[in-house]
């Protein structure tokens, strides 16, 4: 693995559809009108049965140097061994983490979700003066990052 601080995390997933973890967001005060789209994709799929997914939390610069794209951040992913999150893993991750520090924003490396205009998102989770967010970030295969970015992507499983 690489140098830098990553962050392990077990996040509970699955068991409840998008109606329902829509509505927990709202309860908890969490802005969420851009990510709302995704949301009720119909490539927005949770599991039916509950289970726990390891996670990790690292910095593009610990996966590889400069302004990688995309696509080669998520291939340098998948070689250290880890895996796209389940796109449920984007709310999940939002509503345990309520204690956000503030101005700290980052994203799930999932699969994108699409929208209406053909734009690919992932989702984006942010504290600011105005409160905790779950947004979404244009994430084309093309699209550079920046070093300091934050991703979330979860752990292979062992077979």
């Amino acid at each position: 693995f690489p140098e830098g601080r990553i962050r392990r995390e077990a996040v509970e997933i699955g068991g409840k559809s998008a109606k329902p973890l829509d509505q927990e967001l709202k309860q908890a005060g969490i802005k969420s009108d851009y990510a709302r789209d995704m949301l009720h994709s119909k490539d927005f799929t949770t599991l039916s049965i509950p289970e726990t997914l390891n996670t990790v939390r690292l910095k593009v610069a610990d996966l590889l140097p400069g302004n990688p794209t995309t696509n080669q951040v998520y291939a340098k992913a998948k070689v250290l061994g880890l895996e796209l999150v389940p796109a449920e893993t984007g709310v999940r991750y939002r509503l345990k983490h309520k204690d956000q520090p503030l101005n700290e924003w980052l994203f799930m490396g999932m699969k994108q979700i699409t929208d209406r205009h053909g734009d690919p998102y992932v989702f984006e989770l942010g504290r600011n003066d105005g409160g905790l967010w779950l947004g979404r970030y244009r994430a084309h295969p093309d699209r550079r990052w920046h070093p300091e970015d934050e991703l979330v992507f979860a752990l292979r499983k062992s077979v």
